[in-house]
């Protein structure tokens, strides 16, 4: 079994001092020892981790190391971090998906759909305007109180019809709803634990995520 380790932080941490195509090239097997193999299988097990809890099939996936650059004024090739999801296998864009997010020195673990389908925005906003809007507050604000940061609103007006004062107003703002924790350190991703702790982590964003499934159907 390969795992996540130290030496997959000291390859990202050297990748964002050297981040070039020659020096990866140079460092390929780094890559492929430290931060490829390692990767896949992490996001293997935590998808069977957490299928095997919520008693479902789940798939994972790995984001690439290279970056798209074509529209970005930043040309650096690579990410200097791991970004992995897992969904329903052949589930659409617009239904949730559980994430984790290693950086040099700390694992970010999430739930969410980042950008609502139209129909999907039309069903949530006439749920929020329904008895669901103060169901998913009073969700939210226990996840907070736990520490959980939720996405910030795309829109900065509460959208018509629905009034500015509306007492879900912040909720109708939202275009997508992710909900997170930040882990202050990258260790909990690293070993042969880490599987099983980033699961551990996202299963308390479990009522969220199985909210968010509801709606999207």
């Amino acid at each position: 079994m390969r795992w996540l380790t130290q030496d997959t932080i000291a390859f990202l941490r050297d990748l964002s001092q050297n981040n070039s195509r020659e020096w990866f090239k140079a460092n390929e097997e780094r890559y492929k020892a430290h931060y490829k193999w390692p990767a896949q299988e992490l996001s293997e097990q935590l998808a069977a981790e957490l299928g095997r809890v919520t008693g479902t099939q789940l798939s994972a996936k790995v984001f690439r190391l290279h970056r798209d650059v074509r529209f970005s004024k930043d040309k650096t090739p690579y990410n200097t971090h791991l970004r992995i999801a897992v969904s329903t296998p052949g589930s659409a864009p617009d239904h949730p998906m559980w994430m984790a997010g290693l950086e040099l020195d700390r694992l970010v673990v999430g739930v969410g759909i980042f950008a609502f389908s139209k129909q999907v925005l039309e069903r949530y906003r006439e749920w929020v305007d329904d008895s669901e809007g103060g169901r998913l507050a009073a969700l939210l604000e226990a996840q907070a109180k736990r520490g959980a940061r939720i996405g910030e609103p795309e829109l900065k007006r509460v959208p018509p019809p629905y009034p500015a004062d509306h007492p879900h107003g912040d909720l109708l703002r939202h275009k997508g709803l992710t909900a997170w924790f930040d882990h202050d350190t990258a260790d909990l991703a690293l070993g042969e634990r880490g599987a099983t702790n980033i699961a551990a982590s996202l299963l308390d964003l479990k009522p969220i995520h199985d909210w968010l499934a509801r709606l999207a159907g």
